[in-house]
């Protein structure tokens, strides 16, 4: 088992276990399968992205998520890498046109191809407010 750190992500430190010969993965907080992540004031969806990148790079067969159900690859790209992917490129498009924080929140507030999500709800507009305010803060 290797204990590895792919960059900060949901919480600043979180790591990983890779089981290489089994080509499995315990992801912690890094993957959300099946149900929608949540970006907190504290969470780094840009590192949390790369973090993402980084974990897929593994070439895992099975990731075994921080929440949700255990599953491939293909299940965790869909569920946590495409999400983190929308959130930083829509949302960082949104600031290059000069979009308001109200603007780009009602302009993605409806990401339908993610409504299947647990939670999505609950989480969704308030990812697409903390991600306009982490990217605004880093210009």
């Amino acid at each position: 088992m290797e204990l590895i750190w792919p960059g900060n992500g949901h919480f600043p430190g979180d790591g990983i276990a890779w089981l290489p010969d089994q080509r499995l993965v315990f992801t912690g907080d890094f993957v959300f399968n099946d149900r929608m992540l949540g970006v907190h004031p504290f969470s780094q969806v840009v590192e949390w992205r790369k973090a993402f990148k980084r974990i897929a790079a593994l070439d895992p067969r099975f990731l075994v998520p921080g929440h949700g159900f255990p599953g491939p690859l293909a299940k965790a790209q869909r569920d946590t890498g495409d999400y983190l992917d929308f959130l930083v490129e829509k949302v960082g498009k949104a600031l290059d046109d000069w979009k308001d924080l109200g603007e780009t929140t009602d302009m993605l507030g409806d990401a339908s191809q993610f409504r299947y999500l647990k939670f999505y709800d609950g989480w969704h507009r308030r990812n697409i407010n903390r991600t306009y305010l982490q990217l605004e803060g880093a210009q």
